[in-house]
């Protein structure tokens, strides 16, 4: 019996990586639908930046539970660990900054 899964074939990347993707439009489709915005546009970009790091650093906290899913995580892109690490850190310190912005005035 044939289900239509012809164009699986085509998929042929780590899982971590497609996770990492699909994690991402799906939380851009919803913000642009909650927010009734068009999809394409520069929110939907950074959003699209938000969710890339939504999914690796959640595995990166599983990764103490799991030696497979630090493998995963170990193994992952490069660039999806770096952009991840990147978002993580400017959301950190964006704290800091805004508040030595208001000690000033």
């Amino acid at each position: 019996m044939d289900l239509g899964w012809g164009w699986i074939h085509l998929v042929n990347g780590r899982w971590f990586d497609i996770a990492t993707f699909g994690v991402a439009l799906v939380l851009a489709t919803i913000k642009s639908l909650r927010r009734r915005r068009p999809f394409v546009s520069q929110a939907t970009g950074i959003d699209l930046l938000h969710g890339i790091a939504l999914f690796p650093l959640f595995m990166l906290a599983l990764s103490v539970f799991s030696d497979d899913v630090f493998d995963a995580v170990k193994n992952s892109d490069r660039l999806i660990l770096a952009v991840a690490g990147a978002v993580a850190l400017f959301s950190v310190l964006e704290d800091e900054f805004s508040k030595r912005s208001d000690e000033s005035f």
